[in-house]
């Protein structure tokens, strides 16, 4: 496992997500030009901590939430000619 990059990588792979390619585009692209075995992992690793990742969590928008209809609200009527009066009669 590699744990440093060389300058001539990191400025590589700031080039390359400039580019807009994705991460593993982009392990793939370093692997070829410098003979290495970088992972997709590892890139984006190298990236967050060059601070060249897309933002935090909180900065990204939030996915519009699914409309879903309300539920209609049954009243009380509507339930009273389902249910059965009990019996009046005398069990012998």
């Amino acid at each position: 496992m590699q744990t440093e990059w060389a300058p001539a990588h990191c400025d590589t792979l700031r080039k390359l997500l400039a580019s807009s390619l994705p991460y593993s585009e982009v392990a793939t692209a370093l692997n070829a030009i410098f003979n290495t075995s970088y992972t997709r992992s590892a890139v984006i690793g190298r990236a967050k901590r060059m601070g060249l990742c897309g933002g935090t969590p909180a900065a990204r928008p939030k996915p519009a939430a699914a409309m879903v209809p309300p539920h209609p609200q049954r009243s009380r009527e509507d339930v009273r000619w389902r249910l059965k009066p009990p019996s009046l009669e005398a069990v012998v």
